[in-house]
C-alpha cells in the first residue's frame, strides 16, 4: 500500500507493464498498476497557493480515492498557528481512482506582510477513521499574500526592516507595482542582494526608496570592506529584474578601501532596473577610487544584462 498512488505521473507513459490503463493523476510506483482494497483518501492543495492575493481566499482541495471503496464524504481542517477550521462534505461519489474538488466554506484570509505554515488534513473518511494516513496532511510552508502598493519600512511600520520586506516578496511575489518606503535615518550596514520575484514584469515593478524623497535619508554603508570575493554593496543576482533604486545613497565603509568595491554588481542576465536620483559615493575624501573600485559593474565582465537605465 505504501506505493500505490504514490507515483508521478508521466505524460508519455499511459499504460502499465501489463497493458493496464495508468492513473493519470497519481499512478502507482512502478511497473504495474494495482489496487488495494479498502478506504483511502489523498489530499493535494489547489488554492491558495502562491503566488495568491492578499485577503479572502477560497480553500479548494483535491481529493483522491486511492483504494477500492468509493468515497462518499470527508471531514478536513485546514489550520494556521491562529486559525483552525472544520468542514464535512457529504454527498460525494469518488470512485476508485478518481479525485474529485471540494470548497471550504469558510475563506482564509492571507496577510502580506505576515507569513504563515499553511496545512489541510484529513480528520475521516466515509465517516470513520482512514485506513492509510500518510497522505492525509498538505502543508504550504510561509504563505502569505503577494505585494501590492505601498509598504512602509521601519519600527513599527509594515516591515520593520529592508531584509523582512525582501523576505515577504521572495516568498510571495507581487500582485501589481510595489514600493517600499525606508523611513528616514535608516542607514543599512549589510551587503544587499535582490533577487528575481514572482509576477515582475514592466508593470509590476518594486521599487526600494527613501520615505521623504531625500536621497541623504537612506544610506547604504557596509559596517566592513567588502572581500574578493563579494564585493558589491548592493548586487542584482542572476536574472534579476524590474526594479528601481529611487534617492537612495550608497556609500563605502568609513575604513575606505583601495580596491574590490562595487556600489552596485550587476549578475548575469539582470534586466530592466532602473537607478534614479541616486548618490553612489565610493571615493569617500580620496580624490579618486583605487583599483577595482566602481560605482556599477557588470560581473563577470563577459555576462549579458539589458535594459539598465541611470536617471
Amino acid at each position: 500500500a505504501g506505493i500505490n498512488g504514490r507515483g508521478l505521473p508521466i505524460a508519455v507513459v499511459t499504460d502499465d507493464i501489463d497493458g493496464n490503463t495508468r492513473n493519470t493523476r497519481s499512478p502507482d510506483i512502478g511497473a504495474d498498476e494495482f489496487a488495494v482494497s479498502g478506504v483511502d483518501a489523498g489530499i493535494a492543495i489547489i488554492s491558495p497557493t502562491r503566488p495568491a492575493l492578499a485577503g479572502a481566499n477560497t480553500v479548494r482541495v483535491r481529493i483522491l480515492n486511492t483504494r477500492t471503496t468509493a468515497i462518499t464524504s470527508v471531514s478536513l481542517t485546514y489550520t494556521t498557528a491562529t486559525v483552525s477550521v472544520a468542514e464535512t462534505f457529504t454527498g460525494l461519489n469518488i470512485a476508485p481512482g478518481n479525485s474529485q474538488v471540494v470548497s471550504f466554506t469558510t475563506p482564509y484570509t492571507l496577510s502580506a506582510t505576515s507569513a504563515a505554515n499553511f496545512t489541510v488534513n484529513i480528520i475521516q473518511v466515509n465517516g470513520a477513521a482512514d485506513e492509510d494516513a500518510s497522505n492525509n496532511t498538505a502543508v504550504i510552508v510561509n504563505l502569505r499574500g503577494a505585494l501590492n502598493g505601498a509598504y512602509s519600512v521601519g519600527t513599527g511600520l509594515d516591515f520593520a526592516t529592508l531584509d523582512a520586506a525582501l523576505l515577504a516578496l521572495d516568498q510571495a511575489g507581487v500582485a501589481g507595482p510595489v514600493q517600499f518606503n525606508i523611513a528616514a535615518g535608516t542607514t543599512y550596514t549589510s551587503q544587499l542582494a535582490l533577487k528575481p520575484f514572482a509576477g515582475a514584469s514592466a508593470t509590476n515593478t518594486v521599487t526600494l526608496q527613501a520615505a521623504t524623497g531625500n536621497r541623504n535619508d537612506v544610506i547604504f554603508r557596509p559596517a566592513s570592506a567588502p572581500t574578493s570575493t563579494l564585493k558589491y554593496i548592493i548586487r542584482f543576482d542572476p536574472n534579476a529584474a524590474y526594479y528601481v533604486l529611487n534617492n537612495l545613497s550608497i556609500l563605502p565603509p568609513t575604513s575606505l578601501p583601495t580596491s574590490n568595491m562595487y556600489g552596485i554588481e550587476l549578475r548575469s542576465n539582470v534586466n530592466n532596473i532602473t537607478i534614479k536620483n541616486a548618490l553612489i559615493n565610493l571615493c569617500g575624501s580620496a580624490s579618486t577610487p583605487g583599483t577595482t573600485v566602481r560605482e556599477i559593474s557588470v560581473q563577470p565582465a563577459t555576462t549579458y544584462v539589458e535594459n539598465i537605465t541611470v536617471q
